[in-house]
């Protein structure tokens, strides 16, 4: 009862002027600050072609970002990065490199964060993640059973999936570590939303430290709504008006490319290029930062940033 009325005091406040002020206010500073949250695009490649996912659409060259790249560009950010998400438009750990870039980062105090569909989650691969100093894991699983995990993660195996999901959460036990926080990711569709009581238990057994069960954005359904749109209302994210906190963080393409945000997956709106232009990209363009804050570009008029993504469900252990 009290997360619910806390998520209703979030949702009043959010809309209040005194908010918008303080929104305002950090808008100002990034005329004279880098930003402190930044995503950086390690690939662009997936394994999967997922049915609401833009990366099987996506018309940008398919890359992965060189280690060397990522060095050019962390030089640039990290005296200001408090926090770095690896991830965007493709699947993190294609890049054999992307936990080394993770690494870098951890090793400087920052926060670091990936999404992933864990058919990469080898034995290598989790070692390293542990051994990374990786803060959060966010692992794709939009389905109980075959058939719908499968309808919804086209080209993927249902199987190996959970199998990796479980050996991450056996290792993490092994070792007794605490992090990374391990957040199992369960989107809710109207295939899957009768599984909620099998992820729910899934998740429980193996030990995931957070279940979320995903809300699906208005328009990934809006033309497909007997197939995907759930019956709970709850899970579909509608439309905002609050001033976009994007106008204060940074998304780095797999090229180098400045984005606006990172709902837009085919970059079609770009600050420029941090590689070319160094932090100039970011302290000469304030003019688009208050378009998007504003919300003024086409693709923000039906955005549901700000909104509730669903419901998390705690399930680490309290110590004790």
């Amino acid at each position: 009862m009290s997360r619910i009325i806390l998520r209703k005091a979030k949702e009043i406040f959010d809309k209040t002027p005194l908010n918008k002020i303080l929104l305002k206010r950090k808008l100002i500073e990034t005329k004279y600050f880098m930003p402190s949250e930044y995503i950086v695009e390690t690939t662009n490649f997936c394994n999967l072609q997922c049915r609401l996912c833009d990366n099987p659409r996506l018309k940008r060259k398919k890359e992965n970002m060189s280690f060397e790249t990522f060095l050019e560009i962390f030089y640039l950010i990290k005296s200001s990065a408090k926090s770095i998400d690896f991830d965007l438009g493709g699947e993190p750990l294609i890049n054999p490199d992307t936990l080394k870039m993770v690494k870098v980062a951890a090793k400087e105090g920052i926060k670091t964060s990936l999404a992933t569909n864990a058919h990469f989650l080898n034995k290598e691969n989790i070692n390293e993640i542990f051994d990374s100093g990786l803060s959060n894991i966010f692992l794709s699983f939009g389905g109980m059973t075959k058939e719908t995990y499968n309808f919804y993660h086209a080209g993927g195996d249902f199987e190996k999936a959970k199998e990796n999901i479980t050996a991450l959460c056996n290792e993490k036990k092994r070792r007794g570590a605490t992090s990374p926080k391990i957040e199992l990711s369960f989107l809710v569709t109207r295939k899957s939303e009768p599984e909620i009581p099998l992820i729910k238990k899934f998740a429980k057994e193996i030990g995931v430290d957070v279940l979320l069960l995903k809300s699906l954005h208005h328009a990934w359904v809006e033309d497909k709504e007997d197939i995907f749109t759930p019956k709970n209302k709850r899970f579909i994210r509608k439309p905002t008006t609050i001033p976009c906190a994007w106008s204060q963080k940074m998304v780095i393409y797999v090229n180098g490319d400045v984005g606006i945000c990172c709902y837009d997956q085919h970059g079609k709106n770009v600050y420029g290029n941090i590689l070319k232009e160094k932090q100039a990209v970011w302290f000469r363009n304030y003019k688009i930062r208050e378009r998007i804050f504003n919300r003024q570009y086409e693709m923000c008029k039906n955005c549901s940033q700000g909104a509730n993504i669903g419901q998390r469900i705690n399930l680490r252990k309290k110590d004790g």
